[in-house]
């Protein structure tokens, strides 16, 4: 652990369960966030959950799931164009995790908008290869 680097390693992850315990066990990726409470004891991870809840009521808009926040922001980020391999890594996962896991198929649309996005292309290939002939 390097607290001037910012840098640490983790070695063990917790998990909740449903019987209201949690279990330690290997983490689930390379790249985890480590936090503790104020005396240094690891979170119960239902804590993360509860108090998105009180934000999500706080702010008035409408609460879901706290890890269907990770695949809202794996979509955003398809949307705004962000290429796969940078948004898996921010979100810690390869490119084929990031894929199957939050972006399994995207439909009709998905087909439409790679259809449109190949089209405009073409355009702008043949307008630049005309004004370069011309």
């Amino acid at each position: 652990m390097d607290l001037d680097e910012g840098l640490a390693s983790v070695s063990v992850g917790r998990v909740a369960l449903a019987d209201g315990t949690s279990e330690e066990n290997d983490p689930k990726s390379a790249s985890r966030l480590v936090v503790v409470d104020e005396v240094g004891d690891p979170l119960a991870p239902q804590v993360y959950s509860d108090r998105f809840r009180r934000q999500c009521a706080a702010a008035g808009v409408p609460t879901i799931k706290l890890h269907n926040v990770r695949h809202s922001l794996a979509f955003w980020l398809h949307q705004l164009g962000v290429a796969p391999a940078d948004a898996a890594a921010l979100l810690g996962h390869s490119v084929e995790v990031h894929l199957s896991t939050y972006l399994p198929h995207s439909g009709a649309a998905g087909i439409r908008a790679a259809a449109r996005a190949l089209g405009a292309g073409m355009a702008q290939q043949q307008e630049a290869v005309a004004s370069g002939l011309s």
